[in-house]
């Protein structure tokens, strides 16, 4: 069988899997086309499946697309569009760059807001276990109570605890993090239960694993710049909401792309997409590359 790093024990390890191996990956946010850095993390789990395939296994990978964000949103603003209207259009630009790379039949291609009801389903479990709290109309997940937040990361409780992530003055903790985005825009937001709003990325990810797997699976694939706290705050859910720890079993990551010195990224504007390569250069030798 094959060895395969695993970033949450830190060892190479011979990846030990039923026939039914179930993965989850880390997948793009639908505000731009997918770069040469997205497309890295697609095609090395790629490699995987078709490896699974070839030994006979009934492999699931669930590929999952962000179409609910703060990125998507302020893209709509700019362009005077609203969320879902930029959201489909990139989401039907990446299944072209799909079609081309080769790459539909491996993977289950699913978009975030598919699951909606999960989420809400996820934050009222959490808020009547005192979990998570309200702040106005927003909701964050209280991480002070987790047993194992940084184990995946490596970084100590400690470290965690001195890092602000999303300020806020009435918080429980600077770490804790939203699961329920207050916004009143029509254009933008879900009306539900809740309140107007959008659910938080790292639960978005989380209901997809929780609803496709049951909190229960074997490889989890992504970006190592997204282990923290991106990932470690997914465990985190899936620690309170299965109690269990962690619902993965390997943590497999590939390093960032650079240009010129950088990471690709499309923050710094330096972004070499999937689309202009494949109008150059033929699919294999991008794979090759």
């Amino acid at each position: 069988m094959l060895k395969i790093y695993n970033r949450f024990s830190g060892k190479k390890e011979k990846l030990k899997v039923s026939k039914d191996v179930k993965i989850f990956v880390c997948g793009p946010t639908l505000y731009d086309q997918i770069h040469v850095g997205n497309f890295r993390v697609i095609l090395y789990t790629d490699i995987l499946l078709r490896y699974f395939n070839f030994i006979g296994f009934n492999s699931l990978a669930i590929l999952n697309l962000t179409d609910m964000d703060v990125k998507i949103i302020e893209k709509a603003n700019s362009e005077g569009k609203s969320s879902k209207e930029v959201s489909e259009y990139y989401y039907n630009f990446l299944l072209e760059d799909f079609k081309k790379l080769n790459l539909f039949n491996l993977y289950k291609i699913v978009k975030t807001s598919q699951y909606i009801s999960d989420s809400i389903n996820i934050i009222n479990f959490l808020l009547e276990r005192d979990l998570a709290y309200r702040i106005d109309k927003d909701i964050y997940c209280d991480l002070s109570k987790s047993k194992y937040l940084g184990k995946l990361s490596g970084l100590s409780f400690e470290e965690i605890r001195k890092r602000i992530y999303e300020p806020h003055p009435l918080k429980r903790n600077d770490f804790d993090f939203r699961l329920w985005i207050n916004l009143q825009d029509e254009k933008h937001s879900l009306n539900t239960e809740l309140g107007k709003g959008i659910v938080g990325w790292h639960l978005q990810d989380f209901s997809v694993i929780s609803k496709e797997f049951n909190g229960n699976y074997d490889i989890h694939v992504g970006a190592k710049e997204l282990i923290y706290p991106h990932h470690e705050f997914i465990m985190s859910l899936g620690e309170y909401y299965y109690n269990k720890y962690p619902i993965a079993k390997y943590f497999l990551y590939t390093g960032l792309v650079k240009y010129k010195g950088e990471k690709m990224s499309k923050s710094y504007k330096n972004c070499i997409y999937i689309n202009d390569l494949l109008n150059e250069y033929d699919v294999d030798s991008l794979k090759l590359y």
